[in-house]
């Protein structure tokens, strides 16, 4: 760890490369900056699950599946309600939600017909509604089934970076997920 005297020595180097430069060296600066704080919510939402996964995994183990554990939290009510009121108070999950319906409503989501409107641990069989609907801001069951479809089509490469559409569920889907993530991990039980 450095002193406090090689840290003066530091600032004071910094300072007098600074005191050389030009406007234009500052602005390239700025706009290096600017472009790194570009946000990736394709990056974030899979960093977002990592965390979610690796909590249902162990909060609902089911038979050792992500599925399992997937169907385990679709039917667990105390999440359900804690996420129902976040909803409720923070405009900024609202809005994402309002947008994933918006965006659903038009074209649905690609999945497995039959986990959608589903809280069981069974798969429908036969059932053919496969839209990908949310039909309101309390569809807890298919929330869940938004996220981990938005989340399959990610990991299996069916997403496009540059596609608006998954733009927007990608991003509204992070949001989205990091609120389940904090409420998971402040309901989780501490040894």
């Amino acid at each position: 760890m450095a002193t406090l005297e090689e840290l003066q020595m530091q600032i004071n180097a910094l300072m007098k490369m600074l005191e050389g430069a030009t406007p234009v060296d500052f602005l390239k600066r700025a706009i290096d900056w600017h472009n790194k704080a570009n946000i990736d919510f394709f990056i974030l939402f899979m960093v977002e699950y990592l965390a979610f996964v690796s909590l249902i995994r162990q909060l609902y183990r089911g038979d050792g599946k992500e599925r399992s554990s997937i169907q385990i939290l679709k039917a667990e009510t105390t999440v359900q309600q804690h996420y129902i009121n976040q909803i409720a108070k923070d405009s900024v999950l609202r809005g994402s939600w309002l947008e994933l319906m918006n965006e659903l409503n038009d074209t649905g989501l690609q999945g497995d017909a039959g986990w959608w409107n589903n809280s069981s641990r069974n798969k429908f069989i036969g059932v053919r509604d496969d839209r990908g609907n949310i039909n309101n801001q309390e569809d807890w069951s298919n929330m869940v089934e938004v996220l981990y479809q938005i989340r399959n089509n990610l990991f299996h490469g069916t997403k496009d970076p540059n596609s608006i559409r998954d733009q927007i569920l990608v991003r509204n889907g992070y949001f989205a997920l990091r609120s389940l993530v904090e409420i998971l991990i402040e309901n989780t039980p501490r040894n």
